[in-house]
């Protein structure tokens, strides 16, 4: 089997010996025009064809910084007490869980990291 990142979506090429595993993929969808499995480029499916297949250098690195970004977001769930990383268009202080929501939304839509 050879995955394949294209936009948001991995393409899935000679999968047939593993489409019972890929069955188990959410938002897998099979291309009947092209007999390619698309599944979406998210740290779940990628973790899962990591346990069965070598991975180019593109996916692994999405791979990275998905994992990265996951644990960051753990990190920041944690914290007891967590400063914004960037100015909070506001005017008034804000609280320890809207930091927090406001951190993990600009690194989740990659706009700080």
């Amino acid at each position: 089997m050879k995955a394949i990142l294209k936009g948001k979506e991995i393409i899935l090429v000679d999968s047939y010996p593993y489409k019972e595993l890929i069955k188990e993929i959410p938002g897998r969808k099979w291309d009947g025009l092209g007999r390619v499995w698309r599944v979406p480029a998210t740290l779940e499916s990628i973790e899962i064809l990591r346990s069965v297949i070598k991975l180019d250098s593109s996916l692994e690195d999405l791979y990275l910084a998905h994992r990265d970004l996951k644990k960051k977001t753990e990190d920041e769930k944690t914290a007891l007490h967590v400063e914004p990383i960037a100015p909070m268009p506001i005017k008034v202080k804000a609280f320890q869980h809207q930091i927090k929501g406001y951190n993990m939304a600009l690194r989740m839509m990659g706009v700080m990291e």
